[in-house]
């Protein structure tokens, strides 16, 4: 008499191979959705340390996003002390460290996280200026009370946020927001 495997036998092994390969392979599925999360993690702490810095030393500091609305993958990414003298003027010297990898944080986004892009123009923050038109810009600055303003040519902050400004990011078919508010708290959607 020869001996087989019961229905049930092949069954539990079949059952438990199932859940030793979903275990073992990686997510296929989720590898798009977790770069966009990445992506959207470093913008949102760029924003964040840039402000968390203004309030910690009382100094104001910038978050840049410069690149041109047609260039999407040229997109570079600053935070730096703002220089007090000259706001409008970028220093190199002043680019701040990033607090995790401990390099400077002034780098393409594009080819650091992946493909993952930025979608919307490149002036993506709101000012309300006090007597003219809404203002539109890619520098962000952050007062000592890590509110976001900008300076104007008298160098005093007569305009601050008014409205949420918004990073759009995208991979494959996902999408992703980094959205600022007008009083600094900085959310991923």
């Amino acid at each position: 008499m020869t001996r087989g495997f019961t229905l049930i036998e092949t069954l539990v092994v079949m059952f438990i191979l199932g859940i030793i390969a979903s275990v073992a392979l990686p997510d296929l599925s989720g590898s798009n959705s977790h770069k966009l999360d990445r992506a959207a993690e470093e913008l949102a702490l760029g924003l964040r340390f840039a402000r968390d810095e203004s309030v910690r030393t009382g100094e104001p500091h910038a978050f840049s996003l410069n690149g041109s609305d047609s260039f999407i993958e040229g997109r570079v990414i600053r935070v730096y002390k703002l220089n007090m003298t000259n706001p409008g003027i970028y220093n190199s010297a002043s680019v701040l460290y990033h607090p995790f990898t401990k390099q400077r944080f002034n780098y393409n986004f594009y080819n650091q996280m992946d493909g993952v892009k930025i979608t919307n123009p490149v002036r993506n923050f709101y000012y309300k200026r006090v007597g003219l038109s809404d203002y539109l810009d890619y520098r962000l600055y952050f007062d000592k009370e890590g509110k976001p303003f900008i300076y104007d040519n008298s160098f005093s902050p007569k305009y601050r946020a008014y409205k949420s400004g918004e990073l759009v990011l995208e991979y494959n078919d996902l999408t992703k927001k980094v959205v600022l508010e007008a009083g600094g708290r900085v959310s991923i959607e």
